[in-house]
């Protein structure tokens, strides 16, 4: 008899232990992943795992068995990666008219870097009464008052900033063009220390526009050695991206020996059909000076077109003291401005470049919205204007940057590029969407479809590189040249930056023609362990945080 009754109690004796388990919640995770094809990030071999999530960190990969979590996500045939890191965006004021990021949350991005050329702070009163004469004050002045405006907004993806070195020259010199006195040039330095003090990733450069473009040698080699005290890099859009590609990146070779830090390239691409050939020569020089124990690195996006202001046709000096549009306005300056453009390549010539049958509106004020989508030549037919009249007309008579689509990149060196080693991805865009004011003109699709382009088309569709190496440039890479050691690999203990998709369906959908249109494939990103997409859904949570460089 008690024998029997031992066989009726013994299967309630052994589930004490797991019910005893499932009461105590010390062990439960919010989010198991499991069953995923797993790439962590480090360009090592997929593999089949799970991933934990507790809170804002991932507390568990590998074969989590038994694991008990609040939600449970069946990752079978979807590939689950570290959150991707836009090295290149230029959302710091899209991100306060519309916190959610949609066009990057679609893509799988988690971190967007700021800062090319010009940076959201610092703004003194020299650089607002530039900007905004019609307002009394801007809307913050350093970088922790902008951080601290960022974040009280909330918003969807995490953001860090380098601090852009036209920024410093503007609140210095301003326009001028002309070298620094010794007493400016502690001044700059000044703000470069104050801004790297307050998390800054380092310094950036634009050295194809005013004021940037004014800057020497020197100035930035003196800049960069502040940065470099601190732990940071120098990153530059280089002075040519065409005829002069060579001596652009031998400059910024120079400036990362001399400052002694690491340097980088924005958006690495060779300009120009007759520059094309040359892009071996570009990544030789490259080559050699990590060679010679120089650390460079670069960024892409992966498009044959460019997207840059229709002023980018303007021979920098015209733009000297501010006073473009005036000098538009006289007719012997209009005169010699225009000869320039037909003839010069002493500047980074977009005009002469790209031609105008290959340069196409993609946002202008009101009343020429009619121009969008049109190439410069079209338009030039429709108002029998000689293109270049037509561009400087259009220069004169408006306010606000007229954005074009340039094509002048070849299709072969995309893939050339995207396969070397030192390259990370950026999308040199900022974050959209499909409705609303953010969803106005035809921008660059980059801005939609940058990180999916790169998965479908180049690592599924024609095998240019392989998967985990695709998403180490997205991943790791970023990470480690921003020095984020806690972000971009699946490990225990890293912040719970994560993306799942089908490797599949993931493709870009925005085209040059219909650009607003979200990528497709990503099922769920988490940022900071939240999830901002859930079923290919934005969810509108906004966990992002603000991310500041620390030595």
């Amino acid at each position: 008899m008690r024998k029997h009754r031992l066989w009726v109690f013994l299967p309630s004796l052994l589930l004490l232990p797991l019910v005893a388990a499932l009461q105590d919640n010390s062990d439960r995770v919010d989010v198991l992943i499991k069953d995923g094809r797993l790439v962590d990030g480090s360009g090592n071999p997929w593999i089949k795992a799970d991933v934990a999530i507790k809170g804002d960190r991932i507390v568990g990969v590998g074969r989590l068995l038994g694991q008990n979590a609040g939600q449970i996500i069946d990752a079978e045939r979807l590939v689950v990666a570290p959150g991707f890191i836009d090295m290149l965006g230029q959302s710091a004021y899209t991100l306060m008219e519309d916190g959610e990021a949609q066009s990057k949350v679609y893509q799988g991005v988690t971190t967007e870097i700021h800062g090319e050329g010009t940076s959201a702070a610092p703004i003194n009163d020299r650089i607002w009464h530039s900007r905004k004469r019609d307002l009394v004050e801007p809307p913050w002045r350093t970088f922790d008052d902008y951080f601290q405006k960022l974040e009280s907004g909330g918003i969807s993806i995490n953001v860090g900033t380098f601090l852009g070195a036209g920024t410093v020259r503007a609140a210095v010199t301003g326009d001028e063009k002309r070298e620094p006195t010794e007493e400016e040039l502690e001044q700059m330095k000044r703000i470069v220390e104050e801004s790297m003090q307050a998390g800054a990733f380092g310094l950036a450069s634009a050295l194809i526009y005013p004021p940037g473009i004014y800057a020497g040698r020197r100035e930035l080699v003196e800049l960069s050695r502040v940065v470099s005290r601190y732990g940071g890099i120098y990153i530059s859009h280089l002075r040519s991206e065409g005829y002069r590609l060579g001596e652009g990146i031998e400059e910024l070779i120079e400036i990362g020996r001399q400052a002694r830090l690491p340097v980088e390239i924005y958006h690495l691409k060779v300009l120009g059909k007759e520059n094309w050939p040359r892009v071996q020569q570009i990544i030789s020089i490259i080559e050699k000076a990590r060679d010679e124990e120089v650390d460079i690195t670069a960024n892409m996006y992966p498009y044959v077109g460019a997207s840059t202001g229709l002023d980018a046709c303007i021979p920098p000096d015209a733009f000297a003291d501010g006073r473009l549009q005036e000098r538009l306005k006289i007719p012997q300056e209009r005169q010699k401005i225009k000869e320039r453009i037909l003839r010069e390549t002493s500047w980074e010539n977009f005009y002469k470049m790209a031609g105008p049958e290959a340069m196409v509106f993609a946002r202008i004020e009101h009343p020429y919205g009619h121009m969008i989508g049109k190439t410069l030549a079209q338009v030039a037919r429709e108002e029998n204007k000689e293109p270049v009249e037509l561009l400087l007309d259009l220069i004169a008579s408006t306010k606000d940057r007229i954005q074009m689509i340039y094509y002048l990149m070849n299709e072969d060196n995309v893939r050339l590029i995207l396969k070397q080693p030192w390259v990370s991805i950026g999308s040199d865009a900022a974050a959209l969407k499909v409705s609303g004011p953010l969803s106005s003109g035809k921008p660059h699709p980059r801005a939609y479809g940058t990180f999916p382009r790169i998965l479908g088309r180049y690592v599924r569709d024609e095998r240019v590189i392989g998967l985990e190496e695709a998403i180490r440039k997205m991943t790791s890479l970023p990470a480690q040249r921003l020095g984020l050691r806690d972000r971009g690999l699946l490990r225990a203990g890293m912040y719970a930056d994560v993306v799942i998709f089908n490797p599949k369906e993931v493709n870009d959908v925005a085209t040059f023609e219909a650009p607003h249109q979200y990528s497709k494939g990503i099922h769920y990103v988490f940022v900071n362990g939240s999830a901002v997409l859930a079923e290919g859904k934005q969810t509108g949570a906004r966990p992002g945080r603000v991310l500041r460089h620390r030595p």
